[in-house]
């Protein structure tokens, strides 16, 4: 009934954490990794408990069992160390408040049976309002906030090291009803500051979320002004060498009157590399997609990157062309920036594809990379202060028109997919 009770407490820690982390790894390799360093340290334990005793079982606990998970889940989670620990110390705290409900049925039943039966009971519980209740805002707020979890580890930290030593180093041989009260009023201020915690978790969740739409509403008003700016500019170099047209076709019939076929040779290869900078290709009917793409494909092209695009819209879209052309320009801006990453040219690949079928707008955009990207859930982050606002603006523009969009990262492929209901 021992190696029962000590696998009732490392499954608790177990199923709590497996609840409240994200896995970088496959949920198969995570949960064998995880169910090997248990069956260990059970084993361990009840040799321990076999030669010591439970009261000393109970003091060493942290170190036999909890540090080594605890390392463990630092190893497996994607999440940052100090929201693992948070979560380890949210999961510490509420497994001794289900030691204490299975002390207080032991002292007044005086039955081991019965007391892990309420313990047990106490487990279940807790493990259901977590999957029912808990665990939903707290990835929301987890996945939404980013800054001051060491902070916050200092509440459950403090709580864990109060409740910890009540329960098993100042524990009296025969529990009073003062002793019991005063647990009970640690675990009643337990729940007070966890409510605390996560209503200032929901205030700071929502001003960051706040701040990141402000964000990206900035950039996207930026990427709007640039590419209006971009098309402008074209439009403008156009006018000025229609103006300038008759003064070149001068020129070159001097240089031919002369004879001077080498010399006309050199003045048509200046003009036609000016006269790159103003051509818009024409990917599609869209005038403003193609200036779009004109300039950012050229900008790929320059980085010595193989660029293959393949897009077909139509003049008439219900989406708003400009930040139509954003998901385009800041999806293209980013895999410049990533193929630019690989050193060999010949690696460096980006694809572009955009069709139209039925009253669906599909948008797909890959390139190649080199090294890790970050996912936090479906988005990718970034490690650099004020980027990855390009992403989130893909996923804004998408959502404004109740569209589904997707990034991956697999085998050296990166991926941006968007659809439209284009009705």
């Amino acid at each position: 009934m021992i190696l029962f009770y000590l696998c009732l407490k490392l499954a608790f820690l177990v199923i709590l954490m497996t609840c409240l982390i994200q896995f970088k790894y496959s949920i198969k390799k995570s949960y064998t990794i995880i169910t090997s360093i248990n069956i260990a340290l059970s084993l361990f334990s009840y040799s321990i408990y076999l030669f010591k005793g439970m009261e000393y079982l109970d003091h060493i606990f942290p170190l036999v069992v909890s540090l080594p998970n605890l390392i463990c889940f630092l190893f497996l989670s994607k999440s940052q160390p100090s929201k693992v620990l948070f979560s380890f110390l949210t999961v510490s705290n509420f497994g001794m408040f289900k030691s204490m409900i299975g002390l207080i049925a032991l002292d007044i039943s005086k039955s081991f049976a019965i007391s892990l039966f309420f313990e047990t009971l106490c487990f279940i519980i807790i493990v259901i309002i977590m999957l029912k209740i808990f665990r939903k805002p707290y990835f929301k707020i987890s996945n939404s906030l980013y800054k001051g979890w060491a902070i916050f580890c200092s509440v459950p930290l403090l709580l864990s090291v109060i409740i910890y030593i009540l329960l098993y180093y100042l524990t009296p041989n025969n529990r009073t009803a003062e002793y019991i009260t005063v647990l009970i009023l640690v675990f009643a201020l337990m729940f007070i500051s966890y409510a605390i915690v996560y209503l200032n978790f929901e205030n700071i969740s929502q001003f960051y979320l706040l701040k990141q739409n402000e964000n990206i509403i900035l950039i996207q008003t930026e990427m709007q002004k640039k590419e209006f700016d971009a098309i402008q500019e074209k439009i403008y170099i156009t006018q000025l060498y229609r103006h300038d047209i008759r003064h070149h076709i001068n020129a070159l019939n001097t240089f031919l009157q002369d004879k001077n076929i080498l010399e006309a040779q050199k003045y048509l290869s200046k003009l036609t590399l000016n006269f790159d900078n103003t051509i818009v290709e024409q990917y599609c009917e869209n005038y403003v997609i193609n200036a779009i793409l004109s300039t950012y494909v050229k900008k790929a092209k320059d980085e010595n990157i193989a660029v293959t695009c393949q897009v077909d819209i139509s003049k008439d879209i219900s989406i708003n062309d400009i930040e139509l052309g954003l998901i385009f320009s800041n999806a293209i801006e980013n895999a410049t920036i990533a193929c630019k990453k690989i050193e060999d040219s010949n690696e460096r690949m980006i694809n572009i594809t955009c069709k139209e079928h039925y009253s669906q707008l599909y948008i797909q955009i890959s390139n190649t990379y080199i090294g890790e990207i970050l996912f936090n859930k479906e988005m990718p982050i970034s490690k650099e202060t004020n980027h990855g606002y390009g992403t989130l603006s893909i996923a804004s523009i998408a959502d404004k028109y109740n569209g589904v969009y997707s990034f991956t990262a697999e085998d050296g492929i990166f991926k941006v997919a968007v659809i439209f209901n284009n009705d």
